[in-house]
């Protein structure tokens, strides 16, 4: 037993730490690709929140936030980014709250 431990410890040794880091390195890529994912979402709708405020002042307000939603939604699936509304009207009022507009539908 000693003379198989001596002979293959080191190879079984790293092997399994091989498996420790490949699952570490997995996992912190799983969650920077969530991380870039969402950031991408947010300025997206950022953008378009902002832009369509920006060109139609002379909207009301649901008009707005309307053609802000169809705006999202359009560059969203031409980017092939799967996003509930639920998910786009959450980034959006956090939009409007950083801007100082009061959500009200």
């Amino acid at each position: 037993m000693a003379a198989f431990i001596t002979e293959y410890g080191n190879t079984l040794l790293y092997g399994i730490l091989m498996a420790i880091i490949s699952f570490i390195g997995l996992q912190i890529k799983k969650e920077l690709k969530n991380w870039l994912s969402l950031r991408e979402k947010k300025e997206i709708v950022k953008t378009c929140v902002l832009a369509v405020n920006r060109m139609y002042k002379d909207k009301t307000f649901e008009e707005r936030y309307k053609l802000a939603l169809d705006n999202i939604t359009n560059i969203l699936s031409s980017k092939k980014i799967v996003m509930s509304e639920f998910e786009i009207r959450l980034l959006m009022e956090e939009v409007y709250e950083s801007i100082n507009i009061k959500v009200v539908l």
